[in-house]
């Protein structure tokens, strides 16, 4: 299989329009709860990916290229190299995956819930899901990602080695 050296753009765009409309739909949601649930909504989303551009990008093999996010040509500017055999083994990194989960769990539970309340129904939501399925999924994102080939992404664990052929 062939791994990216840097990630078209187009999946790139992808990721951060699917990314963008679960904020958004995640900070409808939290601010239906209240300001005290927008504000742990939005300090998750904030922490989350200030420890990953802090602690994990900087350790990742897409540092100064084009990752699936577009962030690894952002990180170069702040931050220097760090031993990439680290990416997400330490507790700080944990965290950030997890607050990127939870906010991901929320915003697709807004979407869902704007969804069903706009009288979109169910085919409405299993598209949306779909959509969030289709990030993480290893034959549109993690087949060709460099970092699931050397098992360091979490992700990896989760779906299996990367198969050949």
């Amino acid at each position: 299989m062939c791994c990216h050296e840097r990630f078209p753009l187009w999946k790139v765009l992808y990721n951060l329009t699917t990314f963008t409309g679960f904020v958004i739909a995640g900070s409808v949601t939290s601010a239906s709860m209240g300001p005290w649930g927008l504000g742990a909504f939005l300090g998750a989303l904030v922490g989350g990916l200030t420890l990953a551009l802090a602690t994990m990008c900087s350790r990742c093999g897409y540092y100064g290229r084009r990752c699936g996010l577009g962030l690894g040509k952002l990180v170069p500017l702040v931050r220097r190299r760090k031993d990439p055999s680290e990416f997400a083994k330490t507790g700080v990194q944990k965290l950030s995956v997890l607050l990127f989960a939870a906010t991901a769990l929320v915003g697709l539970y807004g979407a869902g819930r704007m969804l069903l309340a706009a009288r979109w129904a169910w085919p409405g939501l299993l598209a949306v899901s779909g959509l969030a399925l289709a990030l993480p999924h290893p034959w549109w994102m993690c087949r060709y990602c460099a970092q699931r080939e050397r098992g360091l992404c979490p992700m990896s664990r989760l779906m299996g080695p990367a198969r050949t052929g």
